[in-house]
């Protein structure tokens, strides 16, 4: 690790897939790495350096979460790193925030969290400004699904609707994705399962069109949620899973949304999260009905790094951005960090 005295100052809260490699990109970023947290378990006291993979140690211990004592933290950012859902990451939100530290949140419903939860929103946003800094959520939803859409809409001057078409593969942050998505079960049961757990995505798939949509300018009257399974007409060998996906079972779920503006625009996603074939690649795609029309494909390659990459490259954003929550949509686009 580089030292410099002008090093960014990092908080992991957070050990999992996007923590370790958050750990990891720090540390080649020669950035410092003052604190790393996680809930109870094999991880907490343990050298960082060690449970990322590293083969060496950085001099960090994983503290645990729930014990750890965060007045005298000092840092700039802390990334979190732990769920998607606003209510279960506020204890880890009170603890930053509350240590006067900037908060950079890769869970799903910290992009749009006024969206999500008007209340909470409202929490969340008073304990920033009172202690002087900044609330983000961000991740690989930034550049591939938010700032993409607002790109494919920059030359037009009349839009009639969006698409917005996605397919990520579901087992690169862990396998019992494959579980929760119903993969490998038979359309009847799938709807079953799906319906019996009460599986609701809640607001979190509406947050790519609905943030491109406020963004510009529009005013949504009504937004509906669908979901349905993912299915091929043939047999093939899923590697990750090491089996094969029978012909007429689910690869995994189907998200559908569709929004109405005042105005009479429209906007629809189709987010697929699945079992990928071989020779599949995640991509995002934003398709423009206007004048003139537009189409976006973002393909996005190695996605676990990007997860933790995007949140690194917002550091700046948020370091000089006002405090209080600050969305994604209002930073502008994300920006390399190759230089500096």
């Amino acid at each position: 690790m580089t030292e410099s005295n002008n090093a960014i100052k990092c908080v992991v809260y957070g050990a999992g897939f996007v923590g370790q490699e958050l750990a990891r990109l720090i540390d080649e970023k020669g950035w410092q790495l003052v604190a790393v947290y996680n809930r109870a378990g094999d991880k907490v006291g343990r050298d960082i350096g060690e449970v990322a993979g590293l083969g060496r140690t950085l001099g960090v211990v994983v503290e645990d979460c729930d014990r750890a004592d965060y007045s005298a933290l000092e840092a700039d950012v802390a990334f979190v790193a732990t769920t998607n859902i606003l209510s279960q990451n506020m204890p880890a939100y009170e603890r930053l925030l509350g240590a006067g530290i900037n908060v950079l949140c890769h869970g799903t419903e910290a992009y749009l969290p006024y969206w999500i939860d008007p209340e909470l929103a409202g929490k969340i946003d008073a304990l920033a400004k009172k202690h002087g800094v900044t609330f983000t959520g961000g991740g690989i939803w930034d550049a591939s699904r938010i700032w993409s859409g607002l790109l494919a809409t920059g030359p037009c001057v009349n839009i009639r609707s969006l698409l917005h078409k996605t397919q990520t593969e579901c087992l690169r942050q862990g396998f019992y994705w494959a579980d929760v998505l119903g993969v490998g079960l038979p359309p009847d049961e799938w709807r079953t399962r799906m319906k019996a757990s009460q599986t609701d995505w809640g607001k979190s798939v509406q947050i790519p069109s609905v943030s491109v949509v406020q963004k510009l300018g529009y005013t949504i009257d009504v937004v509906t949620n669908g979901f349905e399974p993912v299915v091929r007409d043939y047999d093939f060998y899923c590697t990750g899973l090491k089996k094969s996906i029978k012909a007429g079972t689910a690869l995994g779920m189907r998200f559908l949304v569709d929004l109405v503006t005042r105005e009479g625009v429209t906007a629809r996603t189709e987010y697929e999260a699945r079992v990928f074939e071989d020779d599949e690649v995640e991509q995002m795609q934003w398709i423009i009905d206007g004048k003139p029309g537009n189409e976006v494909h973002f393909i996005r390659k190695d996605s676990g790094v990007a997860s933790a990459a995007c949140l690194l490259n917002r550091t700046a954003d948020v370091l000089s951005a006002p405090s209080g929550i600050v969305d994604i949509i209002q930073h502008g686009p994300l920006k390399a960090s190759v230089v500096g």
